[in-house]
């Protein structure tokens, strides 16, 4: 008897496996170009931030050119103020932050994906972001 419990046990768990295989995609059938014709190509897109490392325009630029080289993807992530009142109003949006996004549309390679961020709260999540300021 109990070697039938146990043969019917294995003998579940053996379909139990077949039935949950699905099939897998290879990674490596689609291989991504990188924008860098010595470096293989990748099975996934490489993404970045562009913070700078430092406070300088040369930093800033320095992030752009190695994201254009190194990475498929690029995140903008907004945390610095939301424009409530023009945006509720329709107003135009301060040249500040048209400047920003134009400068960031312009260095951002056409062929890498955009992930766009906005955060629309305070940084210890207790209310919405501060209007945004010139």
């Amino acid at each position: 008897m109990n070697k039938t419990k146990l043969f019917l046990f294995f003998f579940a768990l053996f379909f139990s496996i077949l039935a949950c295989e699905e099939d897998i995609p290879d990674p490596t059938a689609r291989p991504i170009p990188t924008t860098d014709p010595l470096a293989p190509p990748r099975s996934f897109y490489l993404g970045f931030t562009p913070f700078p490392y430092d406070a300088t325009t040369d930093a800033v630029l320095f992030i752009y050119e190695r994201l254009v080289i190194d990475g498929d993807i690029i995140a903008h992530h907004f945390d610095d103020g939301v424009p409530w009142p023009e945006a509720l109003s329709g107003e135009p949006y301060s040249e500040r932050l048209q400047g920003d996004w134009e400068f960031r549309k312009q260095n951002t390679p056409s062929e890498h994906k955009v992930y766009l961020a906005i955060t629309p709260i305070r940084l210890m999540r207790d209310g919405l972001a501060r209007p945004m300021k010139d």
